[in-house]
């Protein structure tokens, strides 16, 4: 199963649950891939995304939610924090675990 396909069964399966938040994370998650699609297509190029546009753009956002808890926490915002770094939680477990080199 393409990783693209399992996102929209996990947001159906989210629907269906009521699980609100992953809900609310896999439809921003899938609102970044369109995007990346569209702009793929204003280049002239194929809107289909690789396997590896999608790692690239699951990994762009959990960078950008961990990158938000650090500013959050610098300002105070422990609670806001703490909910990014649950969406970038939850955003990394799409992504293939990387293989450290000892």
């Amino acid at each position: 199963m393409f990783l693209e396909e399992k996102l929209r069964e996990d947001m159906k399966a989210a629907m269906r649950s009521g699980d609100v938040f992953s809900l609310g994370v896999l439809r921003m998650v899938l609102s970044a891939l369109r995007n990346k699609s569209i702009e793929k297509r204003g280049k002239g190029l194929d809107a289909a995304l690789t396997h590896e546009e999608v790692v690239a753009v699951l990994g762009q956002e959990a960078k950008r939610r961990r990158k938000a808890a650090v500013l959050y926490r610098d300002g105070g915002r422990e609670d806001t924090a703490l909910l990014e770094e649950k969406e970038a939680v939850l955003i990394q477990k799409y992504l293939p675990v990387r293989k450290t080199i000892p």
